[in-house]
Order: C-alpha cells, then structure tokens, then sequence
C-alpha cells in the first residue's frame, strides 16, 4: 500500500461466550472468522470491540440486574492469531467482574500482543487514545461507553465515558 494510506478492518462486538467459548479459547480461527478471515488479515491493522472481559472461573462476578458475561482467557490469543491488532474495551460489560476483571482482560490481552484502549485503571488511562503508525501516517482509536455503572473515575477503574 502507498506511503500516507492504510486499509484498516474495524470489527463490532466480539463476545466469545455460550457457544463461542470453545472456538475462542481452542484457537479456532476459521470455525469463528470463516471467509472474513481473509479479509481481517490482509488489512492493515484490525480492531473490535470486546464486550465482556476475559479471566478464569476464579474472577467474581459484580452483582448487577443483567448477565455477567465473561469470555475465556484464550480469547485474546485466538483475535490475536485472526489478525486484530487491538480490542476496544469501553462497553457495558467490561466491569462486570469488577476491576479485576478488567485488569485480567488488559493482562490477557497485553501478553497475546493484543493493545486495548477505552477501559482503565482509573480516568486518565482510560481516555488515552491506542495510536499505531500505519504506512507513514497515525491511526488513533478511541472507545467510549454510556453510564451503565461501568464507567472508570479519577479514582475507580472503568470505561471512557462518553
């Protein structure tokens, strides 16, 4: 691709939970991704949005009046070996195991080589952009999150609010 141009593949919500569990945590590519595997690996760079956090059954679910929904640790690795270069992680679901949830998902993602934005440890870190350089120029990425309890303060980890 031309200096100054980039192809870049952003994907919606990814929720590898219920029957999706097993695919994400073996590995499974193709059964997942299908014919848009291609298409997600000759991009670029690929971003989604992750809509529940990743961690072992040992994680604590937050008590709150809709599902707690949590993926497999596996999950990361598997987006990473699709192709995707980054996950946003600023959604309604991404506290629902609490902080350690969160820091699990980041922890998980980050050792996969997968960058997240949009969530955090506290506010700050949670608005930082993700900026990668792409063919001589910066792509930046931001992800936000409406207030459903999920949303990160000056003290308190969470999402970017919008």
């Amino acid at each position: 691709m031309a200096e100054g141009m980039a192809r870049v593949f952003v994907g919606g919500d990814i929720c590898p939970i219920g029957r999706m569990s097993e695919p994400f945590a073996g590995g499974a590519c193709e059964d997942i991704f299908g014919d848009v595997l291609e298409l997600i690996r000759g991009c670029d760079f690929a971003v989604a949005n992750l809509e529940c956090p990743l961690g072992d059954a040992e994680l604590k679910p937050i008590a709150k009046s809709g599902p707690n929904l949590r993926g497999p640790a596996g999950a990361a690795e598997t987006l990473r070996r699709s192709g995707f270069g980054a996950v946003g992680i600023a959604n309604n679901h991404i506290m629902d195991f609490g902080g350690e949830g969160l820091e699990s998902t980041r922890t998980l993602c980050a050792d996969a080589g997968l960058g997240t934005f949009g969530a955090g440890a506290r506010l700050a870190e949670a608005r930082e952009p993700f900026i990668i350089p792409l063919n001589g120029i910066r792509v930046a990425f931001l992800a936000i999150a409406e207030d459903e309890r999920c949303l990160a303060s000056a003290e308190a980890p969470g999402a970017n609010p919008a």
